[in-house]
């Protein structure tokens, strides 16, 4: 520690806070702050602490507008706004450990913190790490929830191909109680392509690949078709160029042209099903304990984790018992 300077450290402090900002949201709001990033990438260093300070302050500020960006985006049909359970719960496996009333609470007060932030009730639900089965789904419809979200995954585990149109590309729905659920299940491909793959590629290139793989997709569309493109788990966006804002203003550039042209329509899930609730499928359900939605069920809880805490398995009728 007797290597570093007090200098060092308040280089380290601007730096490591001033790199986490979107650098059009600095050149479009904080110009001061843009030209002290353009410093850094240059070599400079010796920053002050009022720079420091002016750095932390606009992070605040910006944590304090984000919640009213999203409520006007959402008041203009650009975005649909939807929940997690309130502490992000691997739901199926509390369903399975025998906590199911902690699943239900996690999603009643997902919603009703929702409703105190935004004033309305949200229409979808985002399953934490998109891990769903029966029950999950059952307390969602129970909830009032219109739709949720997981991985097509599910339905290769059911005996679909998501690669028929019929299959993958369309909403499905289970009915709990008289009680329509809908389920939207995410294209894998396309999802992991932005994840994991296209921070590595010109973004430009990245954003017409992108597109010409859904032109692709929709020459198999009736019209009916959705392609549904969900990140769950992944933040990507600090591994882009410029935080990912050269790919997206290239990739909704892209669609709004062929939105403009009829080809791909882009939509929020509520829209869809307010046209084409019509055409789900019902969805055939299994019970599945533990989903990791990679193609594999966890036969049982993942004992080797908790050492001698686990006494025997909670299926076989036993809790977790200290040995």
């Amino acid at each position: 520690m007797g290597e570093f300077t007090d200098q060092d450290f308040l280089d380290l402090a601007v730096l490591f806070n001033l790199f986490w900002m979107d650098p059009l949201v600095l050149r479009e709001q904080y110009p001061q702050l843009y030209q002290l990033r353009q410093q850094a990438l240059a070599g400079g260093r010796g920053f002050t602490r009022q720079q420091l300070q002016d750095v932390l302050n606009a992070h605040r500020d910006l944590l304090g507008k984000v919640l009213g960006i999203y409520a006007s985006l959402a008041s203009k049909g650009q975005v649909e706004l939807i929940p997690v359970p309130y502490s992000h719960p691997l739901a199926p496996i509390l369903a399975d450990l025998g906590l199911e009333e902690d699943v239900r609470i996690h999603v009643s007060l997902s919603v009703s913190l929702f409703q105190q932030v935004f004033n309305y009730k949200p229409r979808g639900v985002w399953p934490a790490e998109q891990a769903v089965n029966d029950y999950v789904l059952s307390v969602f419809a129970g909830e009032g929830f219109l739709w949720t979200v997981t991985d097509e995954t599910l339905l290769v585990k059911a005996g679909f191909n998501p690669a028929d149109p019929s299959v993958g590309m369309r909403a499905w729905y289970a009915t709990y109680g008289g009680t329509k659920l809908y389920v939207f299940f995410r294209n894998t491909q396309l999802s992991d392509l932005i994840g994991f793959q296209y921070s590595r590629q010109d973004p430009k290139q990245a954003a017409q690949d992108f597109v010409n793989r859904l032109l692709e997709l929709a020459k198999k569309s009736d019209g009916t078709n959705i392609v549904v493109v969900a990140l769950d788990g992944e933040n990507p966006w600090e591994y882009y160029q410029e935080f990912g804002d050269t790919f997206l203003e290239a990739l909704y550039s892209l669609l709004a042209e062929y939105q403009s042209k009829g080809v791909l329509i882009t939509t929020t899930p509520a829209e869809y099903l307010a046209k084409l609730s019509q055409t789900a499928r019902e969805l055939p359900l299994k019970t599945y304990r533990y989903l990791d939605l990679v193609g594999r069920d966890i036969v049982g809880p993942p004992a080797q984790l908790c050492g001698r805490r686990v006494h025997n398995p909670p299926e076989e009728g036993h809790c977790c018992e200290d040995p």
